[in-house]
């Protein structure tokens, strides 16, 4: 077995100040993305990448865009972090941020405060769970205090520029990780009522329990913050601090949250004018200190109302649910968050990052989208795959003695584009001079398949509408021999450069096949591919051995700007120096024979590479060990990883290749997300019966809508498919085995309840 080495040392680069960041950012579990270093559009995300999607905490695919762009600076996703940043402009003949700062905060407020290069100052608060505030500034709107939050974006502490302007003052991951709540008082200011606001907000405390001193609390509230509207000059401030110190005295009692009570007497001090006259940071001052001096001495009760107790009381009846202005919905008595913000509409994307791939891999995905009149980068990446590992079929092998056989499927949905790179492929390998290894678009039988390994056993199959013909080969009255066209596909795959025995029939003796690499491109839409499936599918291996990359949103037709019809021909010599190590003899006298030993060379791990893939590896088997079903859908990853990353390798290097950690990285990356996606689309899918098809079904459509749709629009979907009854039957038993609930919920501000449906887990 030959073993290749590389002829010389490949010195490491000190890591880019910025890359390292946003490496540590992203253990820490901060999501980042790259925005521009430098110019006049610094700090906007960098080319193609969509920064509300693309965002991640994968180091494999922060790799990427750091080699891509070196110089770029990592920026935090704030919603998807968890984080609230208070911005601080400082411009000159503007507001100052930082003294308005002072003002409204009294001082430290205990958060990671971070330098700007242009002299403001970013200080990080953590939202509570349930708590997703965007970009609005509220009462501090004007001042030089900007608010980022859910839907926004900052440069990372510690970023560097690439123009020399400055630097971000650093600020060690975890510190940010750890930061303070956001205080209720900011809360207050931030996210003020829209309208007069009624007595009673969010408790802080345990509910009252009884509903006639829920009354009496409600009225005496009123009648504070009513006072405090109606004060006139001369008496506002001392009106203020009386109806502070009252609230304050009713926080205290539990009877109102410290947050509402901020909100409600700032909203009243405006309306009386004394914010604008005597400005808000001392109407803050008043606010809080009167709070302060109030909560040292709770009301006390009406002697007839009975106290409340320790925790809330036993509910009765079903709970009054309430969606936020942020989009949560919480149970209007506790305050406690019931399902969190609903998410955005489902788009099982592939990251655009991981297309981005150096070397020959990287050039042909980079042609196929340019060829083609509906670009797709993610189509355009699994055929070069394909090809490649084509090319270096039955001669290269990974460091596991794996192959680079590759069943990659694309699935996506009509109108895509999927046919495009179904013919690039076939147009590449004939202009190789490889059209030997072009394989059918569809296999007839077992025997059918058989026969061609045995003539042909290094081939790409360029198959479209797969899931059709997955639908013919499981069909219940499909025959035997076309049911057993799955076996040897399982078969296929798992060889590598072993030997397969062939099956013997009474006209025909078996026969050995060595080394067998029938890779496929299949493309098709989801609900086609996994309604072909059956339980067998599942169960016996034959779907984890797929690679699954989706495409989830159309791209509109334009003129290629590249000829479709002509191959490069640094493409078409990049991929036959490949093929049998670019020895015409190896082609001739092995690559197409089955009964010839087979040595492969064997492509050596590079420094850390091993230790990514063994690490993987773990992560694969610790997931099964929690989720014994996963097994079905992501048992092949660490393989997939591996072949990957063996194909990337050979197409960066065709003479001495070496498997990098960059390389290792990359495969684990996307071997994951192949993982988990057919986890996740496997379970919306794959069913035993009829009935559990369309409990299915509808599962997908409350995914599709972000995990919650409500009663009226499901109906309407599901209206042409089932009747009234039927659904209803279906929705009873998916709330019977815990896969969604039912909440009755009404909006924040008023307005008709709805019955919602939420999916669990």
């Amino acid at each position: 077995m030959a073993l290749l080495t590389t002829p010389f040392a490949i010195a490491d680069l000190p890591p880019a100040p910025n890359r390292a960041l946003a490496l540590e950012l992203a253990r820490a579990g901060l999501a980042v993305f790259p925005v521009r270093g430098a110019g006049p559009d610094a700090k906007k995300p960098c080319p193609s990448v969509r920064w509300s999607l693309d965002a991640t905490t994968d180091a494999a695919a922060i790799e990427v865009w750091w080699r891509r762009w070196p110089d770029a600076m990592p920026a935090l996703h704030l919603g998807r972090s968890g984080l609230l940043v208070v911005d601080l402009d400082r411009h000159d003949g503007g507001a100052d941020g930082l003294t308005a700062w002072t003002e409204v905060s009294g001082g430290e407020t205990g958060a990671p405060a971070v330098d700007t290069p242009s002299g403001g100052r970013h200080i990080y608060f953590r939202q509570p769970d349930g708590r997703a505030h965007g970009n609005r500034e509220g009462l501090l709107k004007g001042r030089g205090i900007n608010i980022r939050g859910h839907g926004g974006y900052v440069v990372a502490p510690g970023a560097l520029r690439a123009d020399g302007e400055g630097a971000y003052g650093p600020v060690p991951a975890t510190a940010l990780v750890a930061a303070p709540p956001v205080p209720d008082w900011l809360y207050a200011l931030i996210d003020p009522p829209a309208a007069k606001p009624g007595p009673r907000q969010r408790p802080a405390a345990p509910p009252i329990a009884d509903a006639r001193l829920g009354r009496y609390a409600d009225k005496a509230i009123a009648a504070e913050i009513d006072a405090l509207r109606a004060a006139g000059k001369g008496g506002r401030n001392n009106q203020l601090n009386r109806s502070a110190f009252a609230l304050g005295q009713m926080v205290g009692a539990g009877w109102i949250g410290e947050a509402a009570a901020t909100a409600q007497l700032t909203s009243a001090a405006e309306a009386c004018g004394l914010v604008a006259d005597d400005g808000l940071p001392a109407s803050l001052a008043t606010i809080r200190s009167g709070l302060k001096k109030g909560r040292a001495q709770p009301r006390d009760m009406p002697r007839d109302a009975p106290r409340p107790a320790n925790g809330p009381p036993p509910r009765k009846g079903p709970r009054r649910l309430v969606r936020e202005r942020g989009g949560a919905v919480v149970d209007g008595d506790t305050g406690e968050v019931v399902h969190e913000v609903k998410r955005a509409r489902a788009a099982v994307e592939f990251p655009d990052a991981l297309t981005r791939v150096p070397g020959l891999v990287g050039d042909i995905t980079d042609w196929i989208s340019a060829t083609a009149r509906r670009p797709n980068r993610v189509l355009a990446l699994g055929a070069a795959l394909t090809l490649v590992g084509t090319a270096m079929g039955r001669f290269w092998a990974g460091p596991t003695l794996s192959s680079t056989v590759l069943y990659m499927l694309a699935l996506a949905p009509s109108g895509v584009g999927k046919d495009h790179a179904l013919q690039q492929i076939k147009r590449l390998l004939a202009a190789a001079k490889m059209a030997r290894t072009i394989g059918p678009d569809e296999f007839i039988s077992m025997p059918a398949v058989i026969h061609f390994i045995e003539r042909e056993p290094l081939s790409l199959c360029p198959m479209d509408e797969f899931g059709s013909f997955l639908k013919r080969i499981n069909a219940k009255r499909a025959s035997g021999f076309e049911r057993g066209i799955s076996k040897i596909m399982r078969s296929v795959w798992g060889t590598n450069f072993g030997l397969m025995t062939t099956p013997e029939w009474a006209a025909t003796p078996a026969r050995t096949v060595r080394a067998p690499a029938l890779s496929i491109y299949g493309a098709s839409t989801p609900e086609d591919f996994f309604e072909a499936l059956d339980g067998g599918d599942v169960s016996n291996g034959f779907l984890n051995r797929f690679t699954l990359l989706t495409v989830a949103s159309r791209t509109e037709d334009r003129e290629p700007p590249e000829p479709p019809l002509v191959v490069p021909e640094k493409l078409s010599e990049s991929l036959r120096r490949l093929f049998g190590g670019g020895n015409p003899l190896v082609v001739a006298s092995k690559l197409h024979e089955t009964d010839v030993e087979i040595e492969p060379f064997v492509i050596p791990w590079g420094p850390g590479a091993e230790a990514v893939y063994m690490g993987f590896q773990r992560d694969i088997l610790a997931w099964q060990d929690r989720d014994h079903d996963a097994e079905n859908f992501i048992g092949r990853a660490a393989e997939m990883a591996v072949r990957m990353a063996t194909i990337r390798a050979g197409g960066r290097d065709p003479v001495a290749p070496e498997i990098t950690k960059d390389d290792m990285e990359w495969g684990r990356a996307v071997a994951l997300w192949s993982a988990r996606t057919l986890y996740r689309m496997g379970r919306l899918y794959i069913s035993e019966t009829d009935f559990q098809a369309e409990a299915n079904r509808v599962l997908r459509l409350i995914d599709a809508e972000g995990g919650e749709i409500s009663q009226e629009t499901l109906r309407a979907r599901m209206k042409s498919r089932l009747k009234a009854r039927e659904l209803r039957e279906v929705i009873e038993t998916l709330e019977d085995t815990g896969a969604i609930t039912r909440e009755s919920v009404a909006t924040e501000g008023g307005g008709p309840r709805k019955t919602v449906y939420f999916l669990k887990g």
